[in-house]
């Protein structure tokens, strides 16, 4: 599974095997054997964990847990784990490497995942930037094409008050820009 730390609890992020429907379900820091592999940044092995965490009795029973946290430039996000539910399966050196990697995948994943939130967040922004921008620039484009319009209809003498329209809107122009 993939727990990660958000604020005070764990969220399930990936839970296989049989507690699978556990995911997206959280568990209190101070609870959760992810806090302590959290604070104190090392691998943890644990054997029945639940004589510690009673938050984590369940059937089948955590016989052995396998904790290691990831960080993203040095600040927790997270522990990947994996528990064995028999006395025949301890995990051993290779179990921890393979588990390491993956916590470097869910680091890597994390930050993926946060730089697509932020790319999707900065385009919404842009949308709503340029169509205040948009906005701005036809009320005074509209009022210069009217005076335009009007110009080509009017006399000698009425055109310096549409040209002062011009000049008062295009002046708005250029302060926009």
């Amino acid at each position: 599974g993939i727990s990660l730390l958000e604020g005070d609890v764990f969220r399930w992020e990936a839970v296989a095997g049989v507690f699978a429907s556990y995911r997206d379900g959280t568990m209190p820091r101070a609870a959760s054997p992810c806090g302590v592999c959290i604070d104190q940044n090392v691998t943890q092995l644990m054997h029945l964990p639940d004589r510690h965490f009673p938050a984590l009795r369940a059937e089948p029973r955590f016989v052995e847990a396998l904790l290691i946290p990831f960080q993203v430039h040095g600040r927790p996000v997270g522990t990947v784990w994996i528990v064995s539910h028999t006395d025949e399966r301890k995990f051993a050196r290779e179990d921890e490497r393979v588990v390491r990697r993956l916590a470097q995948f869910a680091s890597a994943g994390w930050q993926l995942w946060n730089a697509l939130e932020a790319a999707q967040e900065a385009n919404h922004r842009k949308d709503e930037f340029l169509a205040m921008v948009g906005h701005e620039l036809r009320s005074p484009l509209a009022a210069i094409r009217n005076a335009t319009h009007i110009l080509q209809g009017l006399d000698k003498a009425g055109h310096a008050t549409v040209l002062n329209v011009v000049a008062r809107q295009s002046r708005h122009l250029v302060r926009i820009a």
